[in-house]
């Protein structure tokens, strides 16, 4: 495939990750311990000693090089979005309960913008992706608060009129030589595949933490039609080190 970029402001983290897993469904999670993500504070508390970023560009998110070999079919996605242009948050035909916990599944409702970079593949029956996300808002998401209060909520996904049923658990991910002040954890979910009647298995392995006031998610997805663990985390955080790095050369 060409090495440019496929600009789809349309395809948010939360709108991909949910259609892959043909999660037209009412989803439970199951969070244990989470670790704190660290946010705001005086300059000693902060991962960096340098301002906020209070405007993203495109150029801040981490190349395709980065990103681990996919090979040459796999499918390279760039997107910046802003408040003005585009409602943040689930789309209309979802519904979440409580109505917080659709942050913790793809850009938070209160984002003024959203930069993403994603590297997925295909085949038949398996997808696998890679992503990185970033956003900025007036007031930070206390991640750790929401997934304690989100250890059980519902989604609910009619986009035909239709309602299904998933269900997903949630559990703490420790990943050496993560930072501290940084949240891991994996989300599994199991639910009905619209376009075949059977069962979709899908597991997100997520990094996520505050740095110069912007939330960085990165994340590995895979998707099949059977109960399969993906390979490798030392990859989330290669791809969330290179973020942080690009994030601190940044102005």
């Amino acid at each position: 495939m060409a090495d440019e970029p496929v600009h789809s402001p349309q395809r948010s983290r939360k709108a991909l990750w949910l259609s892959l897993a043909g999660l037209a469904a009412v989803v439970v999670i199951a969070a244990g311990v989470i670790v704190a993500v660290g946010r705001g504070g005086d300059s000693a508390t902060k991962p960096s000693a340098k301002p906020d970023i209070t405007a993203l560009a495109e150029e801040m998110l981490v190349d395709r090089a980065v990103f681990p070999d996919l090979g040459d079919d796999a499918t390279w996605i760039t997107s910046l979005d802003t408040s003005e242009t585009k409602t943040f948050g689930p789309p209309h035909d979802m519904s979440f309960s409580p109505t917080e916990c659709s942050d913790l599944l793809g850009e938070p409702a209160g984002s003024e913008q959203v930069a993403d970079a994603v590297l997925s593949h295909y085949t038949a029956d398996t997808m696998q992706a890679f992503e990185v996300m970033l956003s900025v808002a007036a007031q930070p998401i206390p991640l750790a608060d929401y997934l304690e209060r989100c250890r059980e909520f519902t989604i609910v996904n009619q986009p035909t009129g239709q309602r299904q049923e998933g269900r997903a658990t949630v559990q703490p991910l420790h990943i050496d030589g993560a930072p501290g002040w940084a949240l891991g954890y994996t989300v599994q979910v199991i639910a009905p595949s619209a376009s075949t009647g059977g069962t979709n298995h899908l597991t997100a392995r997520v990094l996520a933490g505050y740095y110069r006031g912007v939330l960085v998610e990165a994340m590995d997805r895979s998707q099949s039609g059977t109960d399969s663990e993906t390979e490798a985390d030392d990859r989330v955080l290669d791809l969330f080190t290179a973020q942080i790095d690009k994030l601190e050369a940044a102005p």
